[in-house]
């Protein structure tokens, strides 16, 4: 079991740079990842690479807060 298993981030700006890197840093970490990032393209595209290493993802685009404490209760840890 890793640090940060089962709990919820929310990563805004998880399609390139340092989102992308913190993504793949607490994915590792066994986190339920939330993404969020303006480029569409380069969110989808983050999303394959997570599905191709086995990591688990979470993506939404809206009332993400809402989802988020009706799903799985209290936000851990938020990166913007």
């Amino acid at each position: 079991m890793t640090r940060l298993t089962n709990q919820v981030v929310i990563i805004t700006g998880s399609g390139a740079g340092i989102g992308k890197e913190i993504t793949f840093t607490f994915a590792r970490q066994g986190a339920k990842i939330v993404m969020a990032d303006f480029n569409e393209t380069a969110l989808q595209a983050t999303v394959l690479e997570l599905q191709q290493t086995a990591m688990q993802e979470l993506m939404t685009k809206c009332k993400l807060l809402v989802m988020l404490k009706t799903s799985y209760g209290i936000v851990y840890l938020l990166l913007t």
